[in-house]
């Protein structure tokens, strides 16, 4: 049970890690163990909460927004959000 515990508490802390990986490639997550898909995933919602943007007012309000979610809801939103065709 300790191991998925520490999954749960992993997933349920999504802005930390992500704060975490802004700024590593992805080629240092895979590195640091992650499948290469997962980097790629983690990678690109890092660049959304935590990139640089010309909206960075709505993106202080959707990072605040997005610690009450999961990794799996942020995933999810971010799979919704990229069908959108305007910024």
């Amino acid at each position: 049970m300790e191991h998925i515990r520490a999954y749960i508490a992993a997933l349920n802390s999504a802005m930390d890690i992500l704060a975490e990986a802004r700024g590593l490639s992805e080629r240092a997550l895979i590195e640091l163990g992650l499948p290469d898909v997962e980097a790629r995933n983690l990678r690109a919602l890092a660049a959304v909460y935590y990139g640089p943007t010309r909206f960075s007012r709505k993106q202080r309000h959707a990072t605040t927004a997005a610690r009450h979610h999961d990794l799996i809801t942020l995933k999810l939103i971010e799979k919704y959000v990229s069908r959108v065709r305007t910024q």
